[in-house]
């Protein structure tokens, strides 16, 4: 599980692959938790993604083809479950 950064084309989630990153899991002991450490790992997947598109000056033609067999997409979450998410993350990542 992990989050997928890649150019935009007419599919949700779909386009050529610029980058990938697996989440490690192991000390994720809930789905708000889960959900939460993905949205983290996100930020800084399309900031990456960014810095690659223009030091390299890509466009949607580069990157890796997606294989739609093996694809998984994921569903948006509702509004509830993301607060749950945004309470979580405000919980555990307070400035002391």
């Amino acid at each position: 599980m992990g989050n997928t950064a890649h150019f935009m084309d007419s599919r949700y989630d779909g386009g050529n692959i610029l980058l990938q990153r697996v989440l490690n899991r192991d000390n994720l002991s809930s789905y708000v938790a889960l959900r939460t450490a993905i949205y983290l790992q996100n930020f800084e997947l399309i900031a990456d993604a960014i810095e690659l598109i223009f030091q390299n000056n890509l466009s949607p033609k580069d990157g890796l083809a997606q294989n739609e067999k093996e694809a998984i997409e994921w569903k948006a979450i509702g509004s509830e479950e993301m607060k749950k998410v945004l309470r979580f993350f405000l919980q555990t990542h307070r400035a002391s």
